[in-house]
């Protein structure tokens, strides 16, 4: 009887901790079972991505984009799906300071993407994580058509962006002025790394100042200001010179060129970041 006591308390004490050592978040090794995408599965570790989950895109970014708090080892990787079909662009490529991951995405046209990831730490342990985006061409028409000019202009004004989606050819420079007294940011998506595109990241802008850079990337990019996010977004289109144009929605009539600005701090896409990328 006692001996059977014994068993039954020395059973329950394995389990105990068993069960604690399989909830431990820096000790699982589990795979991801669900792949319902409107599901966000965030590991340990995780600070941000482009795209966020649920993003929606007029057409496929270039690149996933996953950071994290803690150094990723080799073995860290993104695979991305759509109706089932891998298509990831290329190998997983991890940054040189081991806190970040990106990998290409094929465009593979309007649907829900599923991007399902392996974060490897230093100790060999892991965790998988998901999240989705979405691409609808037909948005394309929402975005300002500013494609055949060298350069455009953008206000940041109202705690906004004007114009707030833009279409241009790829080597546009883009100028962004501020014209009211608060301070504003021009901030490369996602927030709070800024490192997707790591040289658009500005100063602290204050009135009448300005800020420059130069598209030289194809593909859709957000950006924000960091002093008033998630109020103050914004996305370009920046397509080769001499593409097919896009239509543009009803009403929405070229933007000219602004004659004059007020002289300010203009910055290089060589000049300082806000954060760390590559």
């Amino acid at each position: 009887m006692r001996g059977a006591r014994f068993a039954y308390i020395l059973l329950g004490f394995l389990l105990a901790a068993a069960l604690a050592v399989a909830g431990c978040p820096g000790r699982q090794t589990g795979r991801v079972q669900e792949a319902d995408p409107s599901r966000h599965i965030r590991t340990p570790h995780f600070l941000d991505s482009f795209p966020l989950h649920e993003d929606e895109f007029a057409q496929a970014p270039e690149l996933v984009k996953i950071n994290f708090d803690f150094d990723l080892a080799d073995r860290s990787n993104i695979r991305v799906t759509k109706d089932g079909r891998d298509v990831t662009g290329g190998e997983t490529s991890i940054a040189p300071n081991n806190l970040s991951m990106q990998a290409p995405v094929e465009d593979a046209g309007d649907g829900t993407y599923l991007v399902r990831y392996t974060a490897y730490w230093p100790d060999g342990t892991n965790h998988d994580g998901q999240f989705s985006f979405s691409v609808d061409e037909a948005r394309t028409s929402e975005y300002e058509d500013l494609t055949g000019r060298p350069e455009v202009t953008v206000d940041m004004q109202q705690i906004r962006f004007a114009p707030r989606l833009m279409i241009v050819d790829r080597g546009t420079r883009v100028t962004w002025t501020n014209r009211e007294s608060t301070t504003h940011f021009v901030n490369t998506d996602p927030h709070a790394s800024h490192n997707v595109l790591p040289r658009l990241n500005s100063r602290g802008l204050q009135r009448g100042d300005s800020y420059s850079y130069v598209f030289n990337e194809v593909g859709e990019w957000g950006y924000h200001c960091s002093a008033h996010f998630p109020q103050m977004k914004a996305r370009v289109i920046v397509r080769e010179a001499g593409a097919a144009r896009p239509e543009t929605s009803p009403g929405v009539e070229p933007r000219e060129a602004e004659p004059e600005r007020r002289p300010g701090r203009e910055e290089t896409p060589g000049g300082p970041t806000t954060a760390p990328g590559y």
